[in-house]
């Protein structure tokens, strides 16, 4: 695997990570967090607002759904945010499709031996005299 698509699985990799950290972080602060404020203000008047049970339910089943959603749909999400470009130049984006060369057109990257190479050409291919 090139350093390039290494990379890029990388970036994608974190960014799926991180978005469903964040639902689990949602899911924590707003679902939990509205059911220990009832429990508290039931227990003793503690709770910062005063929450119904319907709309602690409400608020719990939102967040957790929502977080749901997030985690769902993390990968679809990263892979919209952060394009395929296998068939491009690393550093302009410049589409090497079906194009042969040692070197970029558009900036002039050397783009190496592995990078859109041709197989190497066998004996059994070569021209008969």
């Amino acid at each position: 695997m090139r350093q390039v698509d290494r990379d890029q699985c990388n970036i994608r990799i974190w960014a799926v990570a991180a978005l469903r950290i964040l639902s689990v972080y949602v899911a924590a602060m707003y679902g939990l967090m509205s059911i220990a404020n009832l429990i508290l203000t039931t227990l003793g008047g503690w709770g910062y607002q005063e929450y119904s049970l319907e709309n602690t339910i409400g608020y719990s089943v939102f967040a957790f759904a929502f977080a749901a959603l997030i985690w769902r749909l993390a990968p679809y999400v990263v892979s919209k945010m952060f394009a395929d470009y296998a068939d491009s130049c690393p550093k302009c984006r410049f589409s090497l499709e079906n194009f042969r060369a040692d070197r970029c057109p558009e900036c002039g990257l050397y783009l190496g031996e592995d990078f859109h190479a041709p197989p190497p050409p066998s004996q059994s291919e070569s021209p008969s005299e």
